[in-house]
């Protein structure tokens, strides 16, 4: 890897899919995440950009409006969102100072309705199951004034039908099925409480916190939370844009932790990413170690032998386990870099 600029189309790509009950909040979460990541009003070292400047206008487009107090239009047709994921590495290690492409994002925005329909021919719910198993991160969106009150046993069933929390579980755990069916690992589970300044904002001093609402969101996604699964409960807001009865309002932007999913989500993947590569580097070795073999058999001979009759071919496996260190030390030093990205992206989501 270098600081040259990476087509997106040469970054592992990292597809995410987001489940959540209608006017959950998925929409307007994308928004914050424009804002906060590719817009740029929160500053890290990693930055998203959007597939295209017509992209970035009709979603700033969108921003605007939300902050004159029109939300975002219901989703009548699916809408993909495709970001690229850059950023750069303190130091002056082999790791460091490098500014470059780490993975591609690929989003889609189905209605909210589409993962209780039946999948039919090529309708919009056979295309969302056909993707749900090919995610690499999950987003489960929760509307945090549910979560107001303890979710009590006499609560519970009301509130998973209210934000769909059973459909959502069963969808998780068929997806993690048909990934493991497929020898891939399971997705991560980003769990976003939307709208968590409202939960604030109606909690007197002392009201509940984010460590409760977990208790809750454990006991109504159990399947979220099993042995052997990367899972992150997130607080997102991006500000006060409705009132406690969910009614439309004017105000500006205050955003609160949005990026954080992103980070969390994207460092589960660059793990994977990092593991794909290095088994690359076993048979990378097999490879250098049989050219180093064949180099030893013909200089093995005399000088004099070597040069009247291997000189050619001395000269072309040399060229050949040159050519392997490079390619095992690029691939080593690419490794190196994507770790540190997961190390870091992990710790800025925390």
């Amino acid at each position: 890897m270098t600081g040259h600029y990476q087509d997106r189309d040469s970054l592992p790509r990292m597809t995410i899919s987001m489940l959540g009950a209608d006017k959950s909040g998925k929409s307007s979460y994308i928004l914050g995440m424009f804002a906060a990541l590719v817009r740029g009003q929160l500053h890290h070292q990693y930055a998203l950009s959007a597939a295209s400047q017509a992209v970035s206008i009709a979603m700033q487009q969108e921003l605007d409006d939300l902050c004159a107090g029109n939300p975002p239009k219901p989703t009548d047709e699916p809408k993909t969102h495709e970001f690229t994921l850059r950023g750069g590495l303190a130091g002056a290690g082999r790791a460091g100072g490098v500014q470059t492409g780490i993975a591609a994002l690929d989003l889609i925005d189905f209605r909210g309705g589409t993962m209780r329909e039946l999948p039919e021919g090529d309708n919009d719910a056979a295309r969302y199951f056909a993707r749900l198993p090919k995610s690499d991160s999950i987003f489960v969106v929760l509307d945090s004034r549910y979560f107001r009150e303890p979710v009590t046993p006499d609560r519970q069933h009301a509130v998973a039908q209210d934000t769909w929390a059973y459909r959502i579980g069963d969808l998780i755990g068929w997806a993690i099925e048909k990934r493991e069916e497929a020898g891939l690992a399971p997705p991560s589970i980003v769990v976003l409480l939307t709208k968590w300044d409202l939960l604030e904002q109606w909690q007197p001093i002392g009201g509940r916190g984010l460590a409760e609402v977990y208790d809750d969101v454990q006991a109504l996604l159990p399947k979220v939370f099993g042995v052997g699964l990367e899972q992150y409960v997130f607080s997102v807001s991006i500000g006060q844009f409705s009132d406690l009865d969910g009614n439309p309002r004017q105000a500006t932007i205050n955003l609160s932790s949005i990026e954080k999913p992103v980070f969390f989500a994207t460092g589960c993947f660059l793990t994977h990413v990092t593991e794909r590569l290095y088994a690359r580097r076993e048979p990378m070795l097999a490879d250098r170690a049989a050219i180093a073999a064949r180099l030893a058999m013909l200089t093995w001979w005399p000088p004099s032998i070597q040069s009247l009759l291997f000189r050619a071919r001395i000269d072309r496996r040399r060229a050949e386990l040159t050519a392997k260190d490079a390619e095992i030390a690029a691939l080593d030093l690419h490794g190196t870099q994507i770790a540190e990205h997961q190390r870091v992206l992990r710790s800025l989501a925390e």
